[in-house]
């Protein structure tokens, strides 16, 4: 009789569980809805607007954080990564706020989308967009060591180094897509396909100019990897939200 109970809780639980990680997702995916945009506008210098940015993804934070701070989880760090997030968020909205050194903002951020990253990782939450972010970090480096006016030898290694593992995380994306609760239009869902494969091209475009050992090809490859990525990765981020962000939203 013992066995039969502990056989339909697990069957209970098993049922359940799949139900309830998709709507966390879908709150993760609100979060990283007003993440992208403080990114990439950062990145851009763009700080008035970063700073709405912000406004939103700490509403958005914050109203995740309310909601599933208290969550009974297996996971020992479950609250102090909540609150290491919480910590990121704040620095970073302070150095925004100081109005200087707007680079110095993405580090935080960043920081604070490692931490969420490694706790889904930890609890079973496959994400599209964790796959994302990773394969963006090289990209990153790539298309920094392309910028080298001279592409020394070391900027060409470093881009050789790195290759395979943008290759090995680019083909790590779902073949089904990111999932409904990104909420895609079916503008962006259109799209999607098309961008992906420009990526691809564009990464195997790179590894034709490294195999040919051509310093000029290799730098022009390297940045020409971003502009496709950028225009799939920001489809993830709603920026049409922050024409509704008000100063006290904050």
């Amino acid at each position: 009789m013992k066995k039969i109970v502990l056989f339909l809780c697990l069957l209970v639980a098993s049922a359940i569980a799949p139900a309830a990680v998709n709507d966390i997702r879908a709150e993760m995916a609100a979060v990283d809805r007003a993440f992208i945009p403080v990114w990439a506008l950062t990145v851009e210098g763009r700080l008035d607007l970063a700073a709405k940015a912000m406004m939103y993804l700490q509403r958005e934070w914050y109203g995740f954080k309310e909601r599933h701070y208290g969550d009974k989880t297996l996971d020992a760090g479950w609250r102090a990564d909540f609150d290491r997030i919480d910590a990121l968020i704040r620095e970073a909205d302070s150095i925004l706020d100081g109005g200087r050194f707007p680079d110095l903002v993405r580090a935080p951020l960043e920081r604070s989308a490692t931490v969420l990253a490694a706790l889904r990782q930890r609890n079973g939450i496959d994400y599209y967009v964790d796959r994302l972010t990773a394969y963006r970090v090289l990209v990153d480096g790539i298309v920094d060591a392309g910028k080298d006016r001279v592409m020394s030898r070391a900027s060409i290694d470093r881009i050789a180094a790195l290759h395979p593992a943008a290759r090995d995380a680019w083909a790590r994306l779902p073949a089904d897509g990111p999932g409904a609760y990104f909420r895609l239009t079916a503008t962006q869902r259109e799209a999607l396909p098309r961008s992906i494969e420009a990526e691809s091209l564009a990464l195997a475009a790179l590894g034709r100019a490294l195999d040919a050992n051509d310093a000029a090809a290799i730098s022009a490859a390297a940045i020409a990897i971003r502009p496709p990525f950028l225009s799939i990765y920001y489809m993830f981020g709603d920026f049409h939200a922050l024409v509704w962000v008000q100063p006290d939203a904050k």
